[in-house]
């Protein structure tokens, strides 16, 4: 019996002790986050905010004051009584790079520790000439000048983000990416091996969602699709604030989605794709019916800005089966609002209002009564910011402990 109570007791010692430490890890994140977000503030404004005692708050100040990412900048001003002491997030501290690899160019840019962009490289290439091997040098060749214009910090660069055009498992794995041609190709090991640095691998577009989430124009928005359009197209899920990937990571793969039965056949494998009929590539072979002169999107946009009829009837076609598509996902998910991330901004005003009509008879109506579909902002820079943040989270939490 005397046993079994000292069993218990430590037992109980253990919880609390358990508890005492994810308290302690909660608060240290809700500081350092309110300082990153909020940066300058006094301590004194973070306690209040934050609903935490101001010794508590001085404590973790000095944490993080120790780690190198916050630091003092004085005195600010006064309402009465001593001045508050100003704390400002070290967004030099560290960086981080993002990399978009999309079929015809790689894109990175190095971010600083807050997400600004400090250096942007893009590399094109011929897709129908280069190897995986060559592409996966080019992308080496992409990180190596930013890592070569990465200015002296006090973490350096502390992750790398991929994103690729296809499926990725949850470790990172490349199971099939087709529009590259890339089957079960492990990118991030042989990044980290090349570069020493943490590497995370996955879709473009569930990156473009969490760049979208952070700096797009879709302020308390915390159900949204953000769908992104090249030569293919994929889609990445935010339900309630969180990224959404599936049981096994594969989720988003929209542009497969049957919508012309027995359709044109896919790189896929599958008939009637989506992506075969509003992606970039679609518009680009159905722009080469229509003229012989390889034309690309600034091209066509020229020509229908002059009123030329074949080119504007074009987008609206592709704006149709756009809708047809985005009608689907929101009579599935429910959103408050999808994103449209790529270069086909540029046609909004042709294409945005066939895809509202095809919406407006194919949407259920009480989906869409509350519902708005946006252009992204962030052009092709998406996949790349929302890479970077990810690589910035997963170096919080495993290196410094802090939890998001």
């Amino acid at each position: 019996m005397q046993l079994v109570q000292q069993l218990n007791k430590v037992r109980l010692y253990m919880v609390h002790t358990t508890e005492q430490h994810t308290v302690k890890r909660m608060n240290i994140s809700l500081v350092f986050h309110y300082i990153k977000d909020n940066s300058p503030v006094s301590r004194v404004e973070i306690a209040k905010h934050l609903g935490l005692t101001k010794a508590t708050v001085s404590t973790i100040v000095q944490e993080l004051i120790n780690k190198g990412l916050v630091y003092e900048m004085g005195p600010g001003a006064s309402s009465g009584g001593r001045k508050p002491v100003i704390i400002v997030f070290n967004q030099q501290c560290a960086y981080s790079i993002g990399v978009d690899v999309k079929v015809g160019y790689v894109q990175g840019l190095l971010v600083d520790f807050k997400g600004k962009v400090v250096q942007k490289e893009i590399i094109t290439y011929e897709q129908e000439h280069m190897s995986k091997q060559t592409i996966i040098n080019i992308v080496k060749k992409t990180i190596y000048t930013l890592l070569e214009a990465t200015p002296p910090s006090l973490y350096g660069v502390v992750g790398i983000s991929i994103g690729v055009p296809g499926i990725v498992d949850c470790d990172g794995f490349i199971l099939h990416a087709p529009n590259l041609n890339w089957k079960d190709v492990d990118i991030q090991t042989i990044l980290a091996d090349e570069f020493n640095i943490p590497v995370i691998v996955d879709n473009d577009s569930n990156f473009g969602a969490i760049a979208e989430y952070t700096f797009g124009k879709i302020p308390h928005t915390n159900n949204f699709l953000y769908v992104s359009v090249g030569v293919g197209i994929g889609a990445g899920i935010i339900i309630n604030g969180q990224l959404y990937k599936g049981s096994f990571g594969f989720s988003g793969e929209v542009g497969h989605m049957t919508i012309v039965p027995d359709g044109a056949l896919c790189s896929c494998g599958n008939k009637g794709c989506w992506e075969l009929y509003a992606s970039e590539k679609a518009l680009h072979k159905a722009s080469n019916r229509l003229n012989s002169e390889n034309l690309g999107i600034d091209d066509l946009v020229h020509l229908a800005n002059k009123g030329d009829y074949h080119v504007i009837e074009l987008f609206k076609e592709m704006g149709e089966y756009f809708g047809i598509g985005l009608s689907n996902l929101v009579n599935i998910f429910n959103p408050e609002s999808i994103v449209i991330g790529s270069s086909l901004n540029k046609l909004s005003k042709w294409i945005e209002p066939a895809i509202y009509r095809e919406m407006e008879t194919r949407a259920l109506v009480y989906h869409r009564r509350r519902f708005h579909i946006s252009f992204s902002h962030l052009n092709n820079d998406a996949t790349c910011l929302g890479g970077s943040l990810q690589a910035i989270e997963t170096f919080c939490r495993t290196t410094l402990n802090i939890i998001k």
